[in-house]
């Protein structure tokens, strides 16, 4: 019976309405504002708004809607809301607010904590400790609107255990903590930039020296000499916070050290400018012919299914820096892509600015197969870019160092 009350009272009131934001009911003032009073259209005040808020928190609301042009306000009560309060508390609404709505919810505060809980510790798939979850209460939709960037074949299986309970919506969430906008402790996959010339890098990963403890960020030798200083670079190519100074370039395997800063084992995984998604790193991958590997760099972004062509690849470049890849240590992997229907969509390739990139394996975590260090335009076998690497192996023996993986404190 009080169901269908509620079913009928929310759909009373969501047909008077078309702004969807949910806000506190204490609406805040805005910073500009002065002593005059800030009453919406609907001519409601500041302080009708802060005596309702007083009258419902004695009632102990799941949460309050207000529609952003102040036409309609609703009150969510628990299930187990005694009839008897229900009255009570839409008799006390302030007087001349016509716009406000009281239900009773399907939901006890119990069972939303509960809910709340089990979406945000991200149990519900396999794959949904890899993305971004927020969980809050729709007082609108009587609801749990779960906002995350996790495609539909992770949110799925959510959907399908709370049906009539859950709404998910896709966002990009844009924090500050990405691969452009990083602090300490730094991670591979991020957007780095030589303060001695501007020019653009890309971090690869953390390795802690065996001997005595010290870790340090690998990227590529072409990207620095001995002594420069390296910051992490925003998206609009300024400034970040200090990274490290370059020490101990590897000249023959296009390798170098930033030292200076705090070093984590993970990497930046996401393919949009403003992810936020990383990756533990597990393990180091030996690279074979025919292996499917991923590239994150801070160019080109994540991208992945690129095959291995070749495993004992000698590179002499070009370079200002004087780098190169010696006796084998380099390996290729080729643009790649997927068929569809009739026809083909070709995979990325990195781009001037990815040098030094974690080239990795996944399966939750990340095995570092090596960094990325320069493409080549391949008419002999593929038509396509293929991508040159050094293997991570060679690295960490050079630099007498092991990975930081991604449990290491």
């Amino acid at each position: 019976m009080r169901t269908t009350t509620r079913r009928r009272r929310l759909a009373a009131a969501l047909a008077t309405v078309a702004a969807t934001a949910v806000v506190t009911l204490a609406s805040p003032v805005p910073s500009y504002a002065d002593d005059t009073d800030t009453s919406s259209d609907s001519q409601v005040s500041q302080q009708q708004y802060q005596d309702l808020n007083d009258v419902v928190q004695k009632y102990h609301p799941l949460g309050v809607y207000t529609a952003d042009d102040g036409s309609l306000t609703m009150v969510a009560l628990p299930a187990d809301t005694p009839p008897a309060d229900e009255n009570q508390l839409e008799s006390e609404f302030p007087a001349g607010m016509d716009n406000v709505r009281g239900y009773i919810s399907q939901f006890t505060q119990a069972d939303l904590d509960q809910l709340v809980n089990t979406v945000s510790a991200k149990q519900w798939n396999a794959d949904a400790d890899q993305y971004t979850v927020g969980v809050s209460y729709d007082a609108k939709q009587d609801e749990v609107l779960v906002n995350t960037d996790a495609p539909d074949s992770v949110t799925q299986s959510l959907l399908d255990a709370y049906p009539d309970k859950i709404e998910v919506e896709q966002n990009r969430f844009e924090e500050t903590a990405n691969r452009f906008d990083s602090g300490s402790p730094y991670y591979g996959g991020m957007a780095t930039l030589n303060t001695s010339d501007n020019s653009q890098c890309t971090s690869g990963v953390a390795v802690q020296n065996v001997w005595t403890g010290q870790r340090s960020l690998v990227t590529a030798g072409h990207c620095g000499n001995d002594g420069d200083r390296f910051v992490n670079r925003h998206t609009d190519n300024g400034w970040g916070s200090f990274v490290g100074t370059v020490r101990g370039v590897i000249k023959e395997l296009d390798a170098e050290e930033l030292r200076g800063s705090q070093f984590r084992g993970r990497i930046w995984t996401g393919g949009t400018t403003y992810s936020q998604s990383t990756k533990d790193v597990q393990s180091v991958q030996q690279v074979f012919p025919g292996l499917q590997v991923c590239v994150s760099g801070s160019v080109s972004m994540n991208h992945c299914g690129h095959p291995v062509t070749n495993t004992n690849y000698t590179f002499t470049p070009r370079s200002t820096r004087g780098t190169w890849i010696s006796g084998g240590n380099g390996f290729t992997f080729d643009q790649g892509g997927r068929v569809v229907g009739n026809g083909w969509i070709p995979g990325g390739f990195t781009v001037p600015g990815d040098s030094g990139a974690p080239v990795y394996t996944q399966d939750g975590t990340a095995h570092i197969a090596g960094i990325n260090s320069a493409r080549l335009w391949n008419t002999h076998n593929c038509g396509c870019w293929t991508m040159v690497g050094v293997k991570m192996g060679p690295i960490l023996q050079a630099e007498d160092a092991d990975l930081v993986h991604g449990y290491d404190n």
